[in-house]
């Protein structure tokens, strides 16, 4: 059987609901601070000045906090917003 075209379009605009849904999102989860690992836990994080993703929402996330947390890479800093630093309790 051959999928009528009103089922394609139908389609499509799902799809593009999901892309604008993601890129909405991506926009408003931009990275605020960042959080140096040789300063340690709650402390006065850098304030970012450019247009940056929140490390919150990298594929390899939980990776990246592990290392942070475990301080295994004295050069690895996090770029959070404010929203998840609150939540990880990295700030007040």
């Amino acid at each position: 059987m051959i999928p009528s075209g009103h089922a394609m379009k139908d389609d499509n605009r799902s799809r593009t609901a999901k892309v604008e849904g993601t890129k909405v999102a991506e926009r408003t989860c931009r990275a605020e601070f960042i959080f140096d690992v040789r300063r340690g836990g709650v402390s006065q994080p850098i304030k970012v000045l450019s247009d940056c993703m929140c490390d919150y929402r990298r594929a390899d996330w939980e990776s990246r906090w592990n290392d942070w947390q475990a301080r295994r890479n004295p050069y690895l800093n996090l770029f959070l917003c404010a929203e998840h630093a609150r939540e990880l309790g990295l700030m007040k």
